[in-house]
């Protein structure tokens, strides 16, 4: 009986685990078809997150500024198209949540009110019993002035658990999404890119129209005397472009989630920004 000597194995045959292709295949020959849809969805996203989030930053801001510098023509059609997606997108996500609901999904567990029993709707924040959750409402409700949806927020309590160690993993990104986790936990493994996708969009259009109405709301300033003057020349197309220029300098801060403690930075804007506006 011949023995399976690693040596004639070549590095190159091996992969960065030093496992053998036969050890993979043997392996993956165990697999169903779901999980070698999770496997590709893996190599994917190792893929993506070996290229650096700087790189990623830059694109957006990019051709955010871009949009910005163009006629108010060009940014008027894109936020078109990026509003419709992101309509589209939440309309979705509220009708899966009902099939989820009622146990369409390719696992058929009905969920119903399940997780509203245990583990509850929400957790406690700062304290424990009432108090907690009453602070965690509090909580939600600073951040809901940043963007909220009625129906979407009771729709995530229905289909995702409040405790689910995906939401406070750290992640920093769309996987720790309740949407993204409760498709994910159905057993719908396409959906889930398709999401991130039109969440990605969404963030596109936030920066977009951030951008153009600082630049706007600078160049009323400067219109009011309570600005510099250089700020109301504009281009031969009516694009106020110091103004733009001037605000897009800001975009830099978008850097910061370079850093480890960027949520913590991001959360203080949240806080100051919202404050600001209650009190406005």
């Amino acid at each position: 009986m011949a023995v399976n000597d690693d040596t004639s194995i070549t590095p190159q045959e091996k992969d960065y685990n030093g496992k053998t292709p036969d050890a993979d295949l043997s392996r993956l020959e165990s697999c169903g078809v779901g999980d070698f849809e999770l496997v590709e969805q893996a190599g994917t996203r190792r893929n993506i997150k070996s290229v650096h989030i700087a790189v990623w930053i830059t694109i957006m801001l990019i051709v955010i500024v871009a949009l910005n510098l163009s006629p108010v023509g060009v940014y008027a059609e894109t936020e078109f198209w990026f509003a419709g997606i992101k309509i589209i997108m939440i309309t979705g996500l509220l009708i899966l949540a009902f099939i989820l609901m009622l146990g369409g999904g390719p696992d058929h567990d009905r969920l119903g009110f399940r997780y509203w029993n245990d583990p509850g709707a929400t957790n406690t924040y700062l304290v424990s019993g009432a108090g907690g959750r009453f602070t965690a409402f509090l909580y939600v409700w600073v951040f809901s002035g940043f963007s909220f949806c009625v129906l979407g927020a009771l729709a995530i309590l229905v289909i995702c658990k409040s405790n689910s160690e995906d939401l406070t993993s750290g992640s920093g990104d769309a996987n720790a999404s309740p949407w993204v986790i409760a498709i994910r936990n159905a057993g719908i493994f396409v959906l889930p890119s398709i999401v991130n996708a039109g969440i990605l969009t969404s963030a596109w259009s936030v920066g977009n129209a951030y951008l153009y109405m600082s630049s706007r709301s600078l160049y009323s300033l400067a219109v009011a005397g309570n600005a510099p003057k250089i700020f109301t020349r504009c281009n031969r197309y009516g694009l106020p472009i110091y103004a733009v220029l001037a605000s897009s300098c800001f975009t830099f801060l978008a850097y910061l989630n370079i850093g480890s403690q960027a949520g913590a930075v991001f959360n203080w804007f949240i806080s100051l920004t919202n404050t600001a506006g209650y009190t406005s």
